[in-house]
């Protein structure tokens, strides 16, 4: 019984697990389509870009489970994903953060649809 119970349950967060990939990829895959036709995007810099997203959704998730387990996360380690990724995204697209601001609260609202 025991067996059985730690299986589904084994089953269970390996299916969330899974679910928040084909999430994660998806809210990716938005962004970069959203950025390419904000920002004329070749399909190098699109196939970049989205990789870059990937990993800051990787990073994000990675602190989150820190936090999540009561482990203490500076401020600074919270805010490097998104400085690291900003600044990224700002050298791709020859933009300051002001000029971003916009775009990311477009594609921050688009992304919110994909569950």
């Amino acid at each position: 019984m025991i067996l059985v119970v730690a299986f589904f349950l084994g089953v269970s967060g390996f299916a969330q697990e899974k679910d928040w990939k084909t999430i994660r990829k998806a809210k990716a895959e938005k962004f970069t389509e959203l950025a390419a036709k904000e920002f004329d995007l070749t399909k190098d810099q699109q196939k970049a870009l989205y990789e870059r997203k990937l990993q800051h959704f990787k990073e994000q998730e990675a602190i989150s489970k820190k936090v999540k387990q009561g482990k203490t996360v500076s401020k600074e380690q919270k805010q490097k994903p998104n400085k690291t990724f900003g600044t990224y995204f700002s050298k791709l697209t020859g933009k300051k953060y002001d000029e971003l601001a916009p775009f990311y609260k477009k594609s921050y609202k688009e992304m919110q649809k994909i569950k």
